[in-house]
């Protein structure tokens, strides 16, 4: 695929039985999903499949969506898990020291002693700040995106160095 695509949301249920599925927002300005028209679908951001917003509804319980392809609720259950990629056009701008949802998952994650932590898993968009869940081989744990955590990212290297401090890895 030759478009460069950007997350702003993961699909993580159905809503109803018309095909609406339910968004978990990766972006916190919510009210921009509203101008989505033309989207893309998929796992990840190498192969996604285009497709059309029909409805966006924000609710205060979350953002439900109708996308042309899911008719039903069985079509829309096969989206679940999804990200929701838009393109450079309708891409927001991001501050410096943020980076995009696709950016981070996937990332191996060590502390600033050289000890590999895991590889971040998922990001859960929260008011105060996001966290990043990093999978270990025994556990999966919770770290908090702010600066007295994250020493250092490097996107292109898909590496994370953190600030381990007492009881942030802790079960």
């Amino acid at each position: 695929m030759s478009v460069t695509v950007y997350a702003v949301g993961k699909i993580v249920g159905c809503a109803g039985l018309k095909g609406h599925v339910k968004l978990r927002p990766e972006t916190h300005d919510i009210e921009r999903l509203k101008s989505l028209h033309s989207v893309y679908i998929g796992a990840t951001a190498v192969e996604p499949k285009k497709d059309v917003v029909e409805e966006v509804i924000i609710r205060t319980s979350g953002v439900v969506l109708k996308i042309r392809s899911a008719q039903d609720r069985t079509s829309a259950e096969k989206l679940v898990g999804q990200f929701l990629f838009v393109d450079e056009q309708q891409v927001a701008s991001l501050h410096e020291g943020s980076y995009f949802t696709h950016e981070i998952i996937g990332c191996e994650v060590w502390s600033t002693d050289e000890v590999r932590i895991g590889i971040i898993e998922d990001v859960y968009k929260m008011p105060g700040q996001d966290l990043w869940s990093v999978r270990s081989e025994s556990a999966a744990h919770l770290i908090p995106a702010v600066r007295e955590f994250i020493h250092e990212v490097d996107v292109k290297r898909r590496r994370i160095v953190v600030k381990l401090i007492d009881g942030l890895l802790e079960q």
